[in-house]
């Protein structure tokens, strides 16, 4: 799969700001993204370590204890 934009004459160069009601800097938007992969790398983090506890505290894996939570709320459904 091509990751290109297909405008070869602006591939390979920061996106210009666009003027305009609005608009923020470069260096903002910069900060406001690296600000949320910051974010969701420390949620991503705090979700893997709450599934080892799990997995320590039941011998089963977080899917494992999702299904089951599933499954014991909803009386229809069944396992098999």
């Amino acid at each position: 799969m091509r990751r290109g934009s297909g405008n070869t004459e602006r591939e390979g160069r920061e996106a210009e700001p666009v003027s305009g009601k609005g608009d923020k800097p470069a260096a903002v938007k910069t900060q406001e993204a690296a600000d949320v992969v910051n974010d969701l790398r420390r949620l991503f983090k705090a979700i893997q370590e709450h599934s080892k506890a799990i997995l320590r505290k039941t011998g089963l894996s977080g899917p494992q204890v999702w299904a089951l939570t599933i499954l014991g709320a909803e009386p229809e459904l069944s396992p098999g």
